[in-house]
């Protein structure tokens, strides 16, 4: 990592401190120790956590007693950004291999493994208590506050949810708790941990937010700034290499509930099932995505049977109770007023189909170091046309241009680099598919091989 005196790029980023606090009082500058550091943030994991790799030749182990009730303080931050600043404190949870130099025996490596204090406290804690007429991020937000004694939810990270549950929790941790509710809220929402601290939002808003960064691809031994001066920060914001990570997976998608499900209620009291069927088509339109002209990711195709994907309502069968319309029964209402509705025709099937395409077509992308970007926000990525093409043509995809969602980030940090390694996906096309074919003499006979 670049020190202050021979900073020169702006993409670079000075640590200033990597600190070792022991239970014991004692303290410890691993700066000049340190090998690799990684930190990871995902928006599955709920809580930030990370494995920092140093070289010892004092013995810290041993002479600072570390026996996992220590933290670890985390400074860095781009000279000339007030706004770049990053601090934060682990909490140590575990010591890694330990490789020891035996031609010398007198250093070693090894890793220290850290994770958030909370996730450390979370796993001690068991919840038993009853929640009446709460709406779920008032219960989000007590639960963080009372039993974590947390101050990282702040007001703007958490979004108001619709409707009031009776809830009693049966000894889940926190966190378990907090993810639990994040999958009963009307429409998707998301519990997790980002540099922000924590956040509790439904996944439309975060993909309708805007854009954080807008990132291009170009060789890197190509100037892509017409202002010599300007080169730095051009390169900050180009991608260094991409992959994919899925492309497509229409099998799994079929199979997981992305294009079709069916969701069976069961009313006890009334003593009566239901069926309700989920359409991704239908269900597309009416959510917000990524891309302004956005495609789905199919193209009506129709099977040998004349069945669209979309038609496999039997994919996936979810059994599930429901108090729908019960306080509107004149009878019911009268002996039990206080029945909540579960709402769940409303988001059990729509979730399952939301997560699923968000993990349906997936970008990994080596970027500068830049906590700019977090998980939970959304970028662009001018995706450039592989292979041969006329001059007439774009040179950005077609498809896969546009805004990616950030699902999670890899920060690696070494004394001469800071890199990030971003997990990025979409939830539709840049622009629609063409529709599939109908009534093509060729294309049926191969549907009925």
């Amino acid at each position: 990592m670049a020190s202050s005196e021979n900073y020169t790029a702006s993409k670079a980023f000075v640590l200033n401190s990597v600190k070792l606090s022991s239970s014991i009082g004692e303290e410890i500058e691993l700066y000049t120790i340190f090998n690799n550091l990684d930190i990871f943030e995902d928006v599955y994991s709920s809580t930030i956590s990370g494995v920092l790799t140093v070289m010892d030749a004092t013995d810290i182990l041993r002479t600072k007693q570390v026996m996992g009730f220590e933290f670890i303080t985390i400074k860095l931050h781009k000279p000339g950004d007030e706004n770049s600043e990053f601090s934060r404190v682990f909490r140590v949870y575990k010591i890694g291999e330990v490789v020891i130099d035996f031609g010398s025996q007198k250093t070693q490596t090894y890793e220290i493994k850290f994770c958030s204090e909370d996730y450390f406290m979370s796993s001690g804690i068991k919840i038993s208590k009853s929640y009446k007429g709460k709406t779920i991020d008032f219960i989000a937000k007590d639960i963080i506050e009372k039993y974590l004694f947390s101050s990282k939810l702040k007001p703007e990270n958490i979004e108001k949810t619709s409707g009031i549950i009776d809830l009693i929790i049966p000894y889940w941790t926190p966190i378990k708790t907090l993810e639990w509710l994040a999958t009963r809220t009307n429409k998707p929402y998301m519990f997790f941990e980002n540099d922000k601290g924590y956040n509790f939002k439904s996944i439309s808003k975060m993909i309708d937010s805007q854009s954080k960064r807008d990132y291009i691809f170009a060789p890197q031994n190509v100037d892509i700034s017409k202002d010599p001066t300007k080169e730095g920060e051009a390169r900050e914001k180009n991608v260094i290499k991409y992959e994919f990570m899925n492309y497509f997976d229409s099998l799994t998608a079929l199979r997981n509930g992305m294009f079709a499900s069916t969701l069976k209620t069961f009313n006890p009291i009334k003593l009566k099932t239901e069926d309700h069927t989920f359409d991704y088509s239908e269900n597309f339109d009416k959510e917000k995505h990524l891309d302004k002209n956005a495609g789905q990711f199919q193209n009506n195709y129709e099977d040998r049977t004349e069945k669209k994907i979309t038609d496999c309502f039997d994919a996936v069968r979810t059994f599930y109770p429901t108090t729908l319309n019960l306080l509107n029964d004149p009878i019911i209402s009268q002996k039990q007023r206080n029945i909540r509705e579960n709402f769940v025709e409303k988001w059990m099937r729509q979730r399952l189909s939301k997560i699923e395409e968000l993990n349906y077509f997936k970008l990994k992308m080596l970027v500068p170091g830049d906590n700019i970007v977090s998980i939970g926000d959304t970028i662009t990525f001018d995706m450039p046309f592989i292979g041969t093409k006329d001059k007439s043509d774009d040179d950005s995809h077609p498809y896969f241009k546009g805004k990616y969602f950030i699902t999670a980030i890899r920060h690696n940090i070494s004394p001469t680099k800071y890199e990030m390694l971003l997990e990025c996906t979409k939830d539709c096309v840049a622009s629609p598919f063409n529709d599939a074919v109908k009534n093509n003499i060729d294309f049926d006979k191969l549907k009925r091989a």
